[in-house]
């Protein structure tokens, strides 16, 4: 009987210590492989919606532009709730931030075409583009999949 308490103790212990059961660190933080599990299944969720509402020309982006930004700005929020490891929590900051800032840009492109203000559109645009694509290289380069592309 004490040899199986002894041998049921060591297990929980090597369990506990490998991080079996979940996400409960005690730092609160997940693990890198946790966190690009949650994050990718979160972008390909946000990913599919935006796939679903091809724009094919102006008039579209100034009509889904506000609904494309308000995925973005969600997805944004759920990731933002994510805790990350440590070792990624300066890329993470910036994933996100970028992240919203390209929601963010996305809106006001739609409401620049919406209001006729052609001027205003491309400098959105750029900076949608450019903010999106040092976001998906960060994502790509501390591994994520989902997360590290485009819809």
């Amino acid at each position: 009987m004490q040899a199986k308490r002894l041998i049921l103790a060591g297990a929980t212990v090597a369990c506990v210590a490998a991080g079996c059961g979940g996400t409960s660190h005690s730092s609160g933080r997940l693990s890198r492989a946790e966190l690009i599990t949650q994050a990718d299944n979160i972008c390909a969720r946000v990913n599919a919606k935006i796939a679903a509402n091809p724009i094919r020309s102006t008039r579209a982006l100034a009509e889904l532009a506000p609904q494309l930004s308000a995925y973005g700005k969600a997805a944004a929020s759920e990731l933002g709730k994510l805790t990350p490891p440590s070792a990624l929590a300066s890329d993470w900051h910036e994933f996100v931030t970028d992240y919203g800032r390209v929601a963010q840009s996305t809106a006001d492109l739609g409401k620049a075409f919406a209001a006729g203000n052609r001027r205003a559109a491309p400098s959105f645009l750029r900076q949608a583009v450019k903010t999106q694509q040092a976001m998906l290289a960060l994502a790509k380069r501390d591994g994520f999949d989902a997360c590290s592309v485009a819809a």
